[in-house]
């Protein structure tokens, strides 16, 4: 809305007796907005990638420079927000010196991470076809607990279509005593 009146004053017959003035709001308006569609970017890929780097043994055991990585950029995106948090001004505080280039290169590191996700899952399901036809958090949760097959068989629909569940035995659970069919 204030990049609209920015603009029609921009258009004014009277503009040159204000126009170092419209045009630093321009500059400013136009910065809060890259701001906001780069932080709202780099948010949607830090949240997604947030519980897989940070919260999977699998992920990081596998992809440990790209865990590392994200480590940082989360440091980094938390330290941005508060600092954006803190100065309660969008227009001051998106035009921070270094933020639009600090919020690029984060999507630009994210974008790394997101790639060697996407390599690493796709060569689990080269291994196993089945991994296709499951969700990306569901199939990270069976890697990452492929050695406890009590929490890997809560996933087994997915995997299977015709099992319904599977029972098992021991401790800690791991043999199968017994197969439920869907039917």
């Amino acid at each position: 809305e204030n990049q609209l009146l920015v603009q029609g004053m921009m258009a004014s017959k009277y503009l040159d007796t204000f126009e170092e003035e419209v045009t630093r709001w321009q500059r400013e308006l136009s910065n809060v907005s890259d701001v906001l569609t780069m932080q709202g970017e780099v948010q949607r890929r830090w949240a997604y990638l947030e519980t897989l780097f940070i919260g999977s043994e699998e992920v990081k055991k596998e992809l440990p420079e790209d865990a590392e990585r994200f480590v940082g950029i989360d440091a980094k995106f938390k330290t941005c927000l508060a600092g954006i948090g803190e100065v309660k001004n969008a227009v001051v505080a998106s035009n921070r010196a270094g933020l639009l280039d600090d919020l690029n290169d984060m999507s630009d590191k994210l974008e790394l991470c997101e790639k060697a996700l996407a390599d690493f899952l796709e060569s689990k399901k080269r291994i196993f076809p089945r991994f296709y036809f499951v969700a990306t958090a569901m199939l990270l949760d069976i890697l990452s607990n492929g050695n406890r097959p009590n929490i890997v068989a809560q996933n087994i629909n997915a995997l299977l279509q015709g099992v319904k569940s599977l029972q098992l035995s021991g401790d800690p659970p791991s043999v199968v005593e017994s197969i439920t069919s869907n039917e």
